[in-house]
């Protein structure tokens, strides 16, 4: 993978995180951007970090 496996966790705890539609949308364009420059293999992977990330923060886990 291209980037580092905790950004993308922290990317989506930031998305779950969000305090307007207007972050939210920042964020996830980030993420986009993010996936898009992954290798296709390893894309699955970085969105299964995203989702882990969004996880932690549903359960009060700090980032």
């Amino acid at each position: 993978m291209k980037h580092a496996e905790a950004k993308y966790i922290s990317l989506g705890f930031k998305y779950e995180r969000a305090q307007s539609p207007e972050a939210g949308t920042a964020v996830a364009q980030a993420i986009r951007t993010l996936i898009e420059g992954e290798r296709v293999e390893d894309r699955a992977d970085a969105r299964r970090l995203v989702d882990r990330g969004r996880q932690e923060a549903r359960q009060g886990v700090a980032a």
